[in-house]
């Protein structure tokens, strides 16, 4: 074997390799490019890569060359698209008939033949290309020129045998191995395409799904400070994307000053490996200068040899609405929290109450005749009165105080309310109202409706320093969607009967708006309010089943406004009653009362009074004192909550007994025990805590002149 002929040969496949790494790198961003474009463009490098080889052959005879675009020609063909191919191909023989000599026809078909052998071999395969072994690459460039060697039957007679027996080794030497290399090389750059493809796409899928979600990426390069924000991360603030540097300075400079240093102090842990992700919520600034609440994730990708942190990836997602409900949330459950403490508080307070008020009622009494003694009683009572209205508040508040509920028209309790209003505004201070023309009725206790009119009539005027406007109103709303409202979530779609109050007043910022409701909570001088007349509203609206919202700014007013269920059914009658002289009465009642207190005043009460009195002091012994008077006991007085049996268990053991008798329930802290259903019942009344001792004798008489039990 002619050691210049394998050394050209190798000379030139090393030509090849070197060209072809060439055009691997000019044509990296071929993506980009239409594919026939790129096809077209792949065919016309290829065939001037090929033409170049033949510029620097193996001279072997006059118009004999050789050289390796049969190489080139088996991989264009196995590799690249066929129209990238025949380019190659149509090139490559184009340019060798115009070398011509005695070899151009050899050339032409050794072209032909290399190209299509390629292409057919890669359609009767079976397995990705980037898969090929060196094996099979060697075999496909042994059997090309092979073939190539018989078609040296095509020179001239004198040189085929020459050709064969100088060339035919050199060339099945170097050719298949450069075959094998050029191959694997091609085979490589598919996989690293088809990988960074893969990348691409699972990362625009990964940021486009996180996008679709609302959420914004950011990626940060450690070490050199570079920073990719997305455009959901900028337009989520309300910027464009060309607004905010891609710098870690552009972001310290949005968060929040009170947050910053703990956030750094998160994202430097992680960076640092003391957590296994970046976790922080905070706030930051939007363009227009207000703050949203972010929860940004964020995880180190890559770090050096020595653990630092490289490039951490992560995202933003915009929490302010998740915050605006667990916010809700909270207050709604410190607001559940205290109307519990304070209906426990009210209950005990109220037993006091009763106490005073009945020993007032019992002293004054006594001291018809005595004006300077009875000026200090009245005093007493009125303190009590005072008192009272106090642990009424404080019930509604906590929802345990008995309703007497019944359809009413909202514009008729409006009217009503109205006479009170004139005596709780300022002469400078201008009330109207607007009445809808289609009377809204709801089913409430009209008497704490007025309340609700009276506290918010009463909040209004206070938040008017000179002169200024209150408008009530009323109207029929139909909601076919959700509502916000300030606290608690939204208002569902139904039907409402509304109630608006709105003044000209200083009106409240977001932050006092999130506590107007809590009990004892005012923005007012120390004397000048208890901090319950919203908290009253609040707590009446929820038991009816209600909703309240609120609107306001500072400089700019408020407006309550009231949703409680329609009712289309017209409103009931309501009789007027007026305070009549209480004659003596008469009859046995059984008092059952664990408060000693109050059970004590009301036997003197009641025994001043005419009534004989039979006490017990809980539910189990009122059913054994009735079980043993049950002919001479003409009603029951019973306290809602007593040890060991309450009022409504201990009624429903002495209907056992004896099914006629009345009832009258006495608390000012119901909880659950008394259903609605229990007061509708005949022969049955309750009256509220703290009593008031001419109440409940005009009670008694009622409720014993009346039919008897219903039948169970």
């Amino acid at each position: 074997m002619d050691s210049k002929i394998l050394i050209s040969l190798i000379n030139n496949a090393a030509l090849l390799l070197a060209m072809c790494i060439v055009y691997d790198a000019l044509t990296v961003k071929q993506e980009t490019i239409k594919p026939v474009v790129r096809q077209i463009l792949s065919g016309t490098i290829l065939g001037a890569i090929c033409i170049a080889v033949m510029l620097t052959p193996l001279q072997w005879h006059q118009g004999i060359i050789f050289d390796t675009r049969s190489v080139l020609l088996c991989i264009a063909g196995l590799f690249f698209e066929p129209l990238s191919a025949f380019i190659t191909m149509v090139m490559a023989a184009a340019f060798r008939i115009h070398l011509g000599g005695n070899g151009a026809e050899m050339g032409v078909a050794v072209i032909l033949i290399s190209g299509s052998i390629a292409m057919v071999w890669r359609e009767r395969r079976k397995s990705d290309l980037i898969d090929i072994s060196l094996l099979e690459l060697y075999t496909l460039g042994l059997v090309v020129h092979l073939v190539m060697l018989g078609l040296m039957a095509l020179l001239p007679g004198p040189l085929v045998m020459e050709t064969l027996r100088k060339i035919g080794i050199p060339v099945l030497v170097v050719y298949p191995v450069a075959t094998a290399l050029l191959g694997k090389m091609m085979a490589g750059r598919h996989a690293q395409k088809r990988a960074e493809t893969a990348l691409q796409e699972s990362e625009e899928r990964w940021q486009y799904a996180l996008e679709g979600s609302g959420d914004g990426v950011w990626d940060r390069e450690i070490q050199t400070g570079k920073v990719f924000y997305s455009d959901q991360w900028k337009r989520m603030l309300g910027f464009t994307p060309d607004e905010i540097a891609h710098t870690p300075e552009a972001w310290k400079e949005l968060v929040h000053p009170e947050d910053r240093e703990k956030v750094l102090e998160e994202l430097h842990r992680h960076q640092r490996g003391e957590t296994s992700e970046y976790l922080a919520e905070y706030r930051i600034s939007c363009k227009d200068k207000s703050y949203k609440w972010v929860l940004a994730r964020g995880k180190v990708t890559a770090r050096d040899s020595q653990g630092n942190a490289l490039r951490i990836v992560g995202t933003h997602t915009d929490i302010t609405d998740r915050r605006l409900l667990e916010e809700q949330l909270r207050q709604a459950q410190k607001m559940e929290a205290v109307g519990q403490l304070a209906g426990g508080v009210a209950h005990d307070f109220n037993n006091i109450l009763t106490t005073i008020i009945g020993r007032t009622y019992l002293l004054q009494s006594k001291l018809n005749d005595q004006e300077d003694l009875l000026v200090h009683a009245e005093q007493v009572a009125l303190a009590a009165e005072r008192a009272t209205t106090l642990t009424q508040g404080l019930l509604s508040f906590s929802r345990e105080q008995v309703m007497d509920l019944r359809r009413i028209s909202l514009n008729e309790t409006a009217r009503k309310a109205s006479d009170i209003f004139s005596r709780l505004v300022r002469e400078d201070i201008e009330i109207t109202m607007q009445l809808s023309e289609k009377d809204p009725v709801v089913f409430a206790d009209e008497s704490q409706l007025v309340q609700i009119l009276m506290n918010l009539v009463t909040n209004a005027r206070d938040a008017i320093t000179g002169p200024g406007k209150i408008r009530i109103s009323t109207d029929s709303v139909i909601l076919d969607r959700q509502l916000p409202m300030t606290i608690g979530g939204s208002i569902p779609p139904g039907t409402y009967a509304a109630l608006f109050v709105t003044d000209t007043g200083s009106g409240m910022d977001t932050q006092t708006q999130m506590r107007i409701f809590e009990p004892f909570y005012t923005t007012k001088e120390v004397g000048k309010g208890t901090g319950l007349g919203l908290s009253v509203v609040y707590g009446i609206i929820q038991r009816h089943n209600g909703f309240m919202n609120v609107q306001s700014n500072p400089g700019t007013g408020t407006t309550f406004s009231v949703y409680l269920s329609s009712r289309e059914e017209r409103s009931d009658s309501r009789v007027d009653t007026k305070d009549l002289a209480i004659p003596k009465g008469n009859g046995t009642i059984l008092l059952a009362e664990d408060e000693s207190s109050v059970r004590l005043m009301l036997k003197t009460i009641l025994t001043e009074n005419g009534f004989q009195v039979i006490e017990a002091v809980n539910g189990v012994e009122a059913t054994l004192k009735f079980s043993e008077n049950r002919h001479t006991i003409d009603l029951v007085l019973l306290d809602v909550i007593m040890p060991r049996m309450n009022g409504r268990e201990t009624r429903d053991e002495i209907l056992k007994i004896r099914r006629d008798v009345k009832v009258i329930f006495m608390s000012g802290y119901s909880g659950d025990i008394l259903g609605e259903e229990i007061l509708r019942q005949k022969g049955v009344g309750f009256i509220h805590k703290p009593l008031n001792p001419r109440e409940i004798i005009r009670l008694l008489q009622e409720t014993l002149a009346k039919p008897g039990c219903d039948t169970l």
